[in-house]
């Protein structure tokens, strides 16, 4: 069974994008506690949480699979509540220091996470 999105509280399933722009203040803040208190050894779940906040996701956000990680490129669009999300993902120090890989100016951050250290979950 798939979480509700925060959002529109439709269930968040693979492609479900309602592109987050509606969260009222307290939805946000809700999230950003979410996350800074997010466990570090569920990267996985942390980025498919994060990833149904965003605003402008089908721009913003892209996820690309090696062999030995998954990667996620990600923009803020200059989107305030995104720039929220992502303040609240760097006050998560052992997720920033696990998956973080770079930052760039204009809002752009790359993360990963290593297959070896955090293997996907087997779905019976």
């Amino acid at each position: 069974m798939s979480a509700e999105c925060l959002m529109c509280g439709e269930p968040e399933t693979k492609g479900h994008d309602c592109d987050g722009v509606n969260m009222s203040d307290e939805q946000l803040e809700a999230a950003m506690e979410k996350i800074r208190a997010w466990p570090w050894k569920d990267p996985r779940g942390l980025f498919a949480y994060l990833r149904s906040l965003w605003a402008y996701a089908d721009w913003g956000w892209h996820e690309k699979e090696t062999k030995r990680a998954t990667f996620f490129h990600i923009s803020t669009a200059g989107w305030s509540d995104n720039e929220a999300l992502i303040g609240a993902l760097e006050e998560n120090r052992m997720i920033m220091f696990l998956c973080w890989v770079q930052s760039r100016r204009g809002g752009h951050y790359v993360f990963r996470i290593e297959r070896a250290m955090f293997p996907e979950k087997e779905t019976p």
